[in-house]
C-alpha cells in the first residue's frame, strides 16, 4: 500500500518583523511602554495648545498626571493583548506519504519525520468515552527505531472501545477520512 497525503492546517508561529518586535516589547515592558505612549500623548497636546496650558499650569499639569497614569494603566491593562500580538496563525501545507515502508511527513519542502519500516498501532485517549454511535478520540502511531510520529483522528466509539487506552502527545491532527489510509495500515497491524 502506498499514499500521498496533501492538506492545510494552521500553526502558529512568532511574527516577524516590525509590529511584531514593537508588541514583543510591549508585552514584555507594559509600564514602560505606557509611559512612552502616555508622554507622547502630553507632548503633542502641550504642543499644540501651549496657550492654554500656559495661562493655568497647575491645571494642565494636574490633566498630564491623569492622562500618564491613564496610559501606564491602560497598557498595564493590555499587557495580554500585546502578548497576543507576538504569535500569528499562518495557514500551511503539510504532506504524509507513505512508499517502500517508509512514512514522511512534510511541512511545505521540509521533511519533519521519516520513519523506515514503521510498526503500526491504534490506541484509545484516555478521556474518550462515548456511545456506540458517537466519535471517540484514537492515536495512530508509526512508530520506528529512532522516532515516532503520532496522528490524532476520530472514530466510532464501538470501534475505540476495544483499543488499549493511552496518552500521547499527537504531532498532527486529522479527520478520519484524511486518515483513513494510516487507520487502514493501523487496523491491518492490530
Amino acid at each position: 500500500m502506498s499514499f500521498d497525503i496533501r492538506y492545510r492546517t494552521l500553526t502558529e508561529r512568532p511574527r516577524a518583523g516590525a509590529y511584531g518586535s514593537l508588541m514583543r516589547a510591549m508585552s514584555a515592558h507594559p509600564l514602560i511602554a505606557g509611559l512612552i505612549g502616555g508622554l507622547l500623548a502630553i507632548g503633542i497636546a502641550l504642543a499644540r495648545g501651549w496657550k492654554g496650558a500656559s495661562t493655568l499650569p497647575e491645571v494642565a499639569a494636574i490633566i498630564c498626571l491623569l492622562v500618564l497614569a491613564v496610559w501606564v494603566g491602560l497598557f498595564w491593562m493590555m499587557r495580554g493583548f500585546f502578548g497576543s500580538q507576538t504569535r500569528e496563525q499562518v495557514e500551511v501545507v503539510r504532506r504524509l506519504t507513505y512508499e517502500d515502508d517508509v512514512l514522511v511527513w512534510h511541512d511545505g519542502e521540509a521533511e519533519r519525520a521519516r520513519i523506515e519500516r514503521p510498526v503500526w498501532r491504534l490506541l484509545r485517549a484516555p478521556h474518550a468515552s462515548g456511545e456506540d454511535d458517537k466519535p471517540a478520540c484514537v492515536y495512530i502511531i508509526a512508530a520506528g527505531a529512532q522516532q515516532e510520529f503520532v496522528l490524532e483522528t476520530r472514530v466510532l466509539w464501538s470501534e475505540a472501545s476495544e483499543l488499549a487506552s493511552q496518552e500521547c502527545t499527537p504531532h498532527e491532527v486529522l479527520p478520519a477520512h484524511v486518515a483513513s489510509p494510516l487507520l487502514e495500515l493501523a487496523r491491518a497491524s492490530a
